[in-house]
């Protein structure tokens, strides 16, 4: 992302989802063996925080409040340092 921050381009990610059968293994929850766990809420939140600590300026989401949360989060961290 530093790159294209450099050139003045803006990152964006395209579509974060809460199912887990979009996360990481890492952020899934519930039990792997249910019929449904696939279909199952895992930890959007979490993957929303971690993107923009990692940098990028927008995410694409079908879940806005969690997004607008997520983004007001991170912009009222604290100063690292």
């Amino acid at each position: 992302m530093p790159a294209a921050h450099a050139q003045g381009l803006k990152v964006h990610c395209w579509t974060a989802r809460k199912e887990n059968a979009f996360l990481p293994r890492s952020l899934q929850v519930g039990d792997p063996t249910a019929a449904d766990f696939a279909r199952q809420s895992g930890r959007i939140d979490l993957l929303l925080q971690l993107l923009y600590a990692a940098g990028v300026d927008g995410i694409f989401s079908d879940f806005t409040a969690l997004n607008h949360a997520a983004r007001e989060k991170f912009l009222t961290r604290p100063a690292a340092g």
